[in-house]
């Protein structure tokens, strides 16, 4: 049975081999295994940072996963579902490019993970259908005004069952 941590790993792994497709120049792209709520706030500039187009600039796409499990089990077997979340980071800009990159990141985004199949690398069962948010500002202790785009599934476990 996989756990949370592999699933998160299939993602973020499939995101890194296509982090050209984001616009980062250097391998593996600013791809992150967690959001920026996880990272130290004074070191939150460093945490957004890529190298685009030969610059510096606030661009990442963060990824969580977390399960839900049924309390009670039926014969010591309960069923577990992760909950995905992928994060689309850019700085915004007076032209729209910021909130025109989460955009067009999210798909990419999507793109990107159907490499990798509704089964995420055999660590699940299936993924459902992604809901994509509308993109929106965000602010940042010491940083400037970034837009987000989320995307969020549901997964159930491979196997689905978990025996106890």
């Amino acid at each position: 049975m996989s756990t949370e941590a592999d699933v998160r790993s299939a993602i973020v792994t499939q995101l890194e081999t296509d982090y050209a497709d984001f616009g980062f120049d250097n391998s593996p792209g600013n791809i992150k295994a967690y959001l920026p709520e996880g990272h130290e706030v004074e070191d939150l500039p460093a945490y957004f940072k890529a190298t685009v187009s030969s610059k510096k600039i606030s661009r990442v796409i963060a990824v969580r996963v977390t399960f839900e499990e049924v309390l009670f089990t039926t014969n010591n077997q309960a069923e577990r579902t992760y909950n995905i979340l992928i994060q689309v980071y850019s700085k915004a800009a007076n032209d729209g490019s910021g909130e025109q990159f989460v955009i067009e990141g999210a798909r990419k985004v999507l793109n990107s993970l159907r490499s990798i199949n509704t089964d995420l690398s055999n660590t699940v069962d299936f993924t459902d259908d992604f809901f994509i948010s509308e993109p929106t500002k965000v602010f940042f202790p010491e940083l400037e005004e970034m837009m987000l785009v989320e995307l969020t599934s549901t997964a159930k476990a491979a196997g689905s069952l978990v025996t106890y």
